[in-house]
């Protein structure tokens, strides 16, 4: 039974996931939380030893004083609207209920659950209207629990949070916009209470101590964001403003003349006793079969609430700001919700559920922070902090719940007895004016507000070219939260649930008939990272599994291959322009359909081309020359596929299993896999993994984003778990960037265990990395460049570890075997040498092509108790290209060519996608990333030109969408796999069309779609003729729908704009300054 998705445009970005299923809703009965529980369980002891870090000592402070404050003068509400039914201890039990339920269970331990504002509203509301019956409330009120806690469990058995992926940051801003007026509403009734209880006098004195409150906690957090004293200092403050704040204002009523006013306090009960004369269990039976049925209707608002409600905290609290590496599980959850909300109906508590602000807050306060420079134009030379990573554990919310029972203890409810009413509202009003600024409402009214000349070009928001545009939209959002306000100061607030359901479907229905999908993109977003909507989009079965999943944001790790013989990695910029040998007969074809008629014309064949079958070259002295003609030689003269025609192990691959534990894998290494949505393996991983468990050597070769990582990392960690001695294994990798996802892509798949994996590569401090090579780590993954100055300079002491290696791994091998310029095989031979002899230790080589020099290793002599080496070259049909991709080419003039790419990034198709534009040279890249930043594009770069931690910055605000454009050399061509990059533009027709295979293989990975634009100059054609002739199908000129680039140029100021622009990054160049307008050495001119 499915129920297919509405029609209507919904958010791109955040449906990408749930595109590739035919419906929203497969009810599929508990696959959803099977497989959410499948992602997350190899991450459950990681969760709680993640948690020795200090960030979760501050976190549990301020999430305790920022859930039970709150929650304490909500049930100051509900002990006056409710007739005594809801106290102190009623609301404090609530929120430990909630907390550790959810700290010991959750799919997303982050999500702080408690008492909320809406549920305040929802339960006094209940009480007016069947108080007059006569009804037993708490009765009534359990049996609302009953029944919601079926219809929650329903829903996550049905999967019903694949409904998620329509929600957006509309949604989610109105709601938030919602909520913190809520807070702001309840603060300014704690004061306007205090001439009724304690009068005019006390009533004064609390504005003032609020207001004081207010002040204290702001400045607090804005001193965390400025630049005085230093960061350890800004960070205390920061951390511990609001409690010490709250602290130091509970005497503060005490001071001088002050003393003799009477100032309200919280009002508390007994401890550990429930307000009224009662027990904790509520005597559900006494109520009416009639009020029982009754009760439904009022569930069913409560589930609608709940469903919104703690899934948009969920959301927000894992949202695209925050670089979260562990997966949700929203349909999870949603049963422990149910649950929860079953067993506070059976004690007579409020109902817990996510907390906003409290969700985001709390997992803003586990960020750890670095510093970078800020790529502002008007604020040239300084710097900015950034999120490097998020504490992921689950000790502070358990620990904040912990808190909240003990404060329900005699001491510490005598301890909450002193804390003025006063202060507690001015807590109210600090959280909601901080979730206010923070909301994407205020954020657009903002920009509306602002100065020109003071807005930041960077701003998104500039490029939506009519301001009324963002007046209207706004206006929607101002629309939906007063309907939603207003409705909730009427007897009818019970259903203002209804309203903030109906955000999703105005968003995924009227908006897009309202506004163009450019605006779209630019006014609403997805509140959360694809890796994030994992859990609801590819939960299903309908979608195939992604072979090296990262948890990351979502973002796949890329495949990256590295080589055995290959050089350093301090000379990216050499490596860059080089051609690279490369003979692979991989094939795949694209979808068929008719193809424009085609104006390239040859004009000029003056630039050289890199043939597509390199002649011989010079290789280690090991691999001799003859053996590597005669592979040609038998390559040229063998047309049939490599894995049959090379290799007679290949000959029984038909009969592997389809499954990882077929394969002979450990059972925590399938399971980790399989939480990581890799459940089955591709034929790389079939074909591979069996050989390298029986402990020969192996040469693999398939295209990009076929799994390869997974084909050795797997194994590798099997053979590991069952003897972890020193250092077990050695992965090379040709650069720094694909070093690091390997890195990532390990510590992931082994995250069940105790893997102490190591990173080295240039760019960083030796001295740190050489300890860590001395401590024996179980793999290190590097760049041969800087192993080997490790080798030549770090003692005999630091690498002694490396004397008992079992396995190296090289990655891209045929990068790394590759002579000539810029060759890294002086670097890879030190290497070598420093580890045991080829017949001591398994070599596996890895590459998407593999060359004649690559194969001509398996001819190399091998002592006799070594396996032969398996070959493995898998192809499918005659090219190289995924079928998935879209291939185009846009004829451009020489002269303007930065012109038309500003002007094709600009469209309604392309605006809106994660977009690598690929150049030859470094100092093009950098001359092109200054004019698309001045023309108000969200770009970034990566080539060799940058130091490494800006290069390191640079992919990981890429990775985070918060750049949309990476210029880039090849450097990126390899190993990078994001799954959100929909577009590559080669800006410059690569030489090499081997080069082209690469670098559109960045998209299109794994099944997905994509598409790659190359801009081809009048010389540029023999250079086009060659790559189509290479991956065996013809481009087709680039169109989009009422869209005439040529025009746009012609008649509009583009050319003017472009050239001015180009001018000023050129003088920019000429006067030796960065990105940034800092000056550093000046570079040559790009004419």
């Amino acid at each position: 039974m499915t129920a297919q998705a509405p029609s209507g445009e919904v958010q791109a970005a955040t449906t990408t996931a749930a595109a590739s299923n035919k419906g929203w809703w497969k009810i599929r009965y508990f696959q959803g939380m099977k497989n959410d529980i499948r992602r997350r369980a190899p991450y459950y002891w990681s969760d709680w030893r993640d948690a020795w870090d200090y960030r979760v000592i501050p976190a549990t402070v301020y999430m305790f004083f920022a859930n039970i404050l709150p929650a304490l003068a909500f049930s100051l509400d509900m002990f006056e609207k409710t007739h005594m039914s809801y106290g102190v201890n009623e609301v404090l039990l609530a929120s430990v209920l909630g907390a550790v339920v959810f700290a010991f269970l959750a799919g997303q331990p982050l999500v702080i659950v408690g008492v909320t504002g809406p549920i305040t509203v929802f339960n006094y509301t209940v009480y007016d209207i069947i108080a007059h019956r006569g009804t037993n409330y708490l009765a009534f009120m359990c049996w609302i629990g009953i029944w919601s806690l079926i219809m929650h469990w329903v829903l996550a058995i049905t999967n019903s949070c694949n409904g998620l992926t329509f929600i957006t940051r509309f949604s989610c801003d109105v709601f938030g916009f919602y909520v913190a007026f809520i807070y702001i509403q309840k603060g300014t009734q704690v004061l306007t209470r205090q001439w009724r209880m304690a009068g005019e006098t006390s009533a004064y004195l609390s504005i003032m101590v609020s207001l004081l409150v207010l002040m204290s906690c702001f400045i607090c957090g804005a001193i965390g964001e400025s630049n005085f004293f230093n960061r350890h200092t800004q960070k205390f403050i920061e951390d511990y403003g609001t409690p010490l704040s709250i602290v130091f204002f509970t005497g503060f009523v005490h001071i001088g003349q002050m003393r003799n006013v009477n100032v309200e306090t919280l009002p508390i009960s007994k401890a550990f006793f429930p307000t009224s004369d009662r027990g904790w269990l509520v005597r559900f039976w006494d109520i009416s079969a009639s009020d029982i049925f009754l009760a439904i209707p009022f569930a069913i608002l409560l589930t609608v609430l709940f469903y919104f409600d703690h899934n948009v905290s969920s959301l927000i609290a894992q949202g695209t700001e925050f670089p979260l590496r562990k997966p949700a599980g929203f349909h999870w959850d949603l049963f422990l919700l149910g649950l929860t909300t079953g067993i506070a109906g059976l004690l007579g508590i409020p109902f817990p559920n996510g907390l906003i602000p409290q969700a985001p807050f709390h997992t803003a306060s586990l960020c750890v922070t670095r510093q970078v420079a800020d790529e502002d134009e008007n604020h040239k030379g300084k710097s900015v902090r950034i999120v490097d990573h998020v504490v992921e554990q689950r000790v502070s919310n358990l620990a904040q719940g912990l808190l909240t029972l003990g404060a329900m203890s005699g001491p510490l409810l005598f301890v909450l007895h002193l804390i003025p009413q006063a202060v507690m509202a001015g807590l109210f009003f600090i959280m909601g004016i901080q979730a206010l600024l923070a909301n994407g409402v205020t954020q657009k009214l903002k920009f509306l507000l602002q100065d020109k000349e003071l807005t930041s070009p960077l701003n998104p928001f500039l490029r939506i070219e009519r301001r009324m545009t963002i007046w209207v939209f706004v206006g929607i959002e101002l629309l939906g939260f007063g309907a939603t306000f207003a409705i909730t100061q009427t007897i009818a607030a019970v259903g203002f649930p209804v309203f903030i359901l109906l955000l999703i479907p105005i968003r995924s229905f009227l908006l897009p008939k309202w506004f163009t999908q450019k605006e779209l993109s630019i006014l609403d977003a997805s509140t959360a990272s694809s890796f994030t909507m994992e859990s609801v989009a590819r939960s299903y079965g309908d979608a195939q599994p992604e072979s090296d999943r990262s948890p990351h944001n979502g973002e796949e790790v890329p495949v990256v291959e590295g080589g055995i013989f290959a050089g350093s990695d301090s000379e990216d910029s050499r490596s860059e322009s080089s051609s690279i040998a490369q003979d692979e007969r991989e094939t795949g074809g694209q979808d068929e359909r008719p193809q424009k008629r085609r104006r390239l014309t040859d004009s000029s064949g003056d630039f050289p081309i890199a043939p597509t079958t390199p002649f011989p070259v010079q290789t280690l002295s090991r691999i001799k020359k003859k053996e590597v003609k005669n592979e040609r030689h038998e390559e040229a003269a063998s047309q049939v596929d490599p894995i049959t025609a090379n290799d007679a192990f290949a000959m029984g691959l038909q009969s592997v299993g389809s499954s990882f534990s077929s394969l002979g894998l450990a059972s925590w290494l399938v399971s980790s896999l399989k939480a990581m949505e890799i459940k089955r393996p591709t034929a790389i991983q079939k074909s591979c993994i069996p050989e390298i468990m029986k402990g020969g050597d192996c040469i693999g070769g398939s295209r990009t984003g076929s799994g390869k990582t997974v084909a050795f990392a797997a194994p590798i960690l099997h053979k590991w778990s069952e003897d972890p001695f020193g250092v077990y294994a050695v992965i090379l990798t040709p650069t720094r960037e694909l070093a690091l996802q390997i890195f990532e892509q390990v510590k992931a798949i082994s995250a069940p265990q105790s893997l102490k994996p190591l990173l080295i590569t240039g760019g960083s401090d030796m001295r740190p990395q050489a300890i860590g090579l001395s401590q024996r780590p179980h793999i290190v993954i590097a760049t041969p460049g800087r192993l080997a100055d490790h080798i030549k300079s770090s003692g005999e002491d630091t690498i002694i570890g490396l004397k008992r290696v079992r396995m190296v791994v090289l990655d891209e091998a045929d990068r790394l075997l590759t002579s000539g310029p810029g060759s890294m095989l002086p670097d890879v031979e030190t290497c070598l040498s420093a580890l045991p002899p080829s017949s001591d230790r398994q070599t596996l080589l890895f590459t998407a092509t593999v060359t004649p020099e690559v194969r001509a290793l398996k001819s190399m002599p091998r002592a006799k108790n070594k396996l032969p080496i398996f070959v493995s070259e898998i192809s499918t049909e005659n090219t190289t290209i995924p079928p998935t991709l879209k291939q185009t080419y846009l004829q451009v003039p020489l002269n303007h060519r930065e012109a038309f790419l500003h002007v094709l990034l600009s469209t309604g198709g392309n605006s809106s996608k994660s977009t690598i534009i690929f150049c030859n040279r470094t100092k093009t890249a950098d001359l092109l990333e200054r004019i698309l930043r001045r023309l108000s594009h969200r770009v970034t770069s990566l080539h060799s030109l940058l130091p490494q931690s800006e290069r390191v910055a640079n992919l990981s605000r890429f990775r985070a969408s918060a750049a949309r454009l990476l210029v880039a050399t090849d450097v990126a061509a390899r190993g990078l796999d994001i799954p959100s990059v929909g577009l590559v533009i080669n800006y410059d027709v690569p030489r090499n069309p081997d080069d082209y295979i690469h670098r559109v293989g960045r998209t299109a990975r794994a099944g997905r779609e994509g598409e790659a634009i190359t801009l081809v100059g009048q010389r540029d054609v023999q250079l086009v003729l060659a790559i189509e002739a290479r991956v065996g199908k013809q481009m087709v000129a680039w169109e989009e729908p009422g869209v005439n680039i040529e025009s746009r140029i012609v008649k509009g100021t583009v050319l003017k704009e472009v050239g001015s622009t180009k001018r000023e990054a050129m003088g920019e160049i000429d006067e030796g300054r960065d990105v940034l307008g800092r000056r550093v050495r000046k570079l040559k001119k790009v004419r």
